[in-house]
């Protein structure tokens, strides 16, 4: 009888999970081959514990407890080769979790159908009023990336990211089919930006700067500059919410008409406002009009009773077609637009002008 034979086996350890412990005759060591990753792990007698087989002879025990010859064993992968795909599909896994991650807190949209001409401040302006716009940590300016060409010129399109997700779904519904500036017939189209494996990283540099020249901050300055932001969103949202209050019911009609179509006659003025309110009266009640003629954006307010028909006066008029004109429909935001009368009268000085320029045409027709 050989030595081997004469020794003694040591005594049989336990492996996890209830896992086939089997015994190597010809190296004299315990293994079991793991159901989920298929490894083999070899016992310590020692260190009492189970450690995976890394060298040579582990392919000697997987080929013995696989079956084959050498051919049939091209197929059987090395535990090296396992490990690697294992760790590849992992890595796959965390980078597709960080994707849905980002997605779910995505705060940035992408925009399309801009100017060629278009400038940051324009779009700070405009998308602003829906929420407050990120600011680069490092330069503190506001995160709007406008695409350009190799020629330096606008594509037409931009990223924007907002401080707060919530802002993102308002822009969309209220900014989307409509023109960046009031009459233009070129009509932006917005919608939430998709992260992608490789945009993904891309997405997070400002404008057209190289991240790999980028300054890094440490984690206080990040947090007092994310503090910051916090503060400015309170002041924002104050702002918004005294803006809703005092314009929840008021909505803002553009490009219903052009100011010269008005010079030339006069009348129009009055006609034209009879028709907005009739139109809109379908909604709800109205209690004022105001039509700003000398207004190059062809400006009109309606007062409504509640905010619910202003709403849906919005809904109704934004995008419609008015005497080859598109409409631009959306809550007042406060702007002045200019108008006639004395040192840019009030609605009710508006009213009785009208009724003084009504009883004169009556008393000119007689």
């Amino acid at each position: 009888m050989s030595d081997k034979e004469n020794s003694p086996k040591i005594n049989k350890p336990t492996a996890p999970n209830n896992q086939v412990v089997q015994f190597d005759d010809e190296y004299e060591f315990w293994f079991y081959i793991d159901k989920s990753d298929k490894l083999v792990y070899r016992y310590d007698d020692k260190l009492k514990a189970w450690f995976p087989q890394l060298d040579n002879k582990l392919e000697t025990t997987q080929q013995s407890i696989y079956g084959g010859d050498n051919d049939d064993n091209d197929q059987v992968l090395s535990v090296k080769e396992k490990r690697a795909q294992f760790k590849a599909k992992q890595k796959e896994k965390q980078e597709q979790e960080k994707l849905d991650l980002q997605q779910k807190q995505n705060t940035s949209i992408y925009v399309t159908g801009l100017p060629k001409d278009v400038e940051e401040i324009e779009l700070k302006e405009t998308f602003e009023k829906y929420g407050l716009i990120m600011e680069d940590l490092i330069t503190e300016k506001p995160r709007i990336k406008i695409y350009k060409n190799e020629a330096g010129e606008c594509k037409g399109d931009a990223l924007i990211t907002y401080f707060k997700h919530e802002s993102v779904p308002l822009a969309i519904t209220l900014l989307d089919e409509s023109p960046l500036r009031p009459g233009d017939s070129l009509l932006m189209r917005i919608t939430q930006a998709e992260f992608s494996k490789k945009s993904s990283r891309e997405n997070d540099e400002e404008g057209n700067n190289d991240s790999s020249k980028r300054p890094k901050l440490d984690q206080k300055v990040i947090k007092k500059k994310l503090h910051n932001m916090e503060k400015k969103l309170g002041w924002h949202e104050a702002e918004l919410s005294s803006k809703l209050e005092r314009f929840e019911k008021i909505v803002c009609l553009r490009n219903m008409f052009r100011p010269s179509d008005i010079d030339k006659d006069p009348t129009l003025l009055i006609d034209l406002k009879e028709d907005i309110r009739s139109e809109c009266e379908k909604l709800g009640e109205v209690t004022n009009v105001v039509l700003y003629d000398k207004s190059e954006e062809g400006a009109v307010t309606i007062r409504y009773k509640d905010n619910i028909s202003a709403q849906a006066c919005i809904k109704l008029m934004n995008g419609r077609n008015f005497d080859g004109r598109r409409v631009v429909a959306e809550l007042y935001d406060g702007t002045k637009y200019d108008r006639s009368g004395k040192h840019g009268a009030n609605s009710d000085d508006e009213e009785e002008r009208l009724k003084q320029y009504e009883h004169w045409l009556e008393n000119d027709n007689e």
